[in-house]
């Protein structure tokens, strides 16, 4: 529980939230829905990933590259009661 009350001082928790309400998201649907950057929050899930809270997958598109589906883990549901 002490994890989820440091996060909840940074960006992450409001990413983690809305992962949690979305199931998964893509970094442009989290960088829409936050209004901050696609940048910031690539930083932000790269951190979430190290702790253990975020995973992510690939999603093929018809064209281009595959984009990254970001999601909680098991121990990023954890954090919630």
């Amino acid at each position: 529980m002490s994890a989820y009350i440091d996060l909840l001082k940074a960006t992450r928790a409001e990413i983690v939230q809305s992962l949690k309400r979305q199931g998964s998201m893509s970094v442009e649907a989290l960088s829409a829905e936050l209004a901050i950057s696609k940048v910031a929050v690539r930083r932000h899930l790269d951190q979430l990933e190290e702790q253990g809270f975020v995973g992510h997958c690939s999603e093929r598109c018809e064209r281009g590259r595959p984009r990254f589906l970001y999601s909680l883990t098991s121990d990023g549901d954890g954090l919630f009661p």
